[in-house]
């Protein structure tokens, strides 16, 4: 393996790793806020679609809307509907959705 390829590794590992802390203090903050059970998992897309890589749901991973990982036509139907995504927090980051997500829960006034 060349010098570029072990720099690139590692540079990946350490953006990993990046993610997970900001995922872990951004769960923390949820907890506080009271935002549990939660989930944060990635977008099937990347984000294409649905505006953020990253979704935040206030629910256990059973209880996500079957949608999310339905066939595309079923997703594209949930997705398009906004009024699906009131209470998913979409974010590039898991934080960022996360952060999402309480915002929308706020403005619903969802405790």
């Amino acid at each position: 393996m060349g010098e570029l390829s072990k720099i690139k590794k590692i540079q990946k590992e350490i953006d990993v790793l990046t993610e997970y802390k900001q995922l872990l203090i951004a769960t923390t903050d949820a907890k506080a806020w009271g935002i549990w059970p939660l989930t944060v998992v990635p977008d099937r897309y990347n984000g294409i679609y649905i505006g953020g890589k990253w979704l935040a749901l206030h629910a256990y991973p059973n209880d996500f809307p079957p949608n999310l990982y339905g066939e595309d036509l079923e997703y594209n139907r949930f997705i398009s509907n906004k009024r699906n995504l009131r209470h998913i927090g979409i974010g590039d980051t898991p934080q960022a959705a996360i952060y999402d997500l309480k915002y929308k829960l706020d403005l619903e006034g969802v405790k």
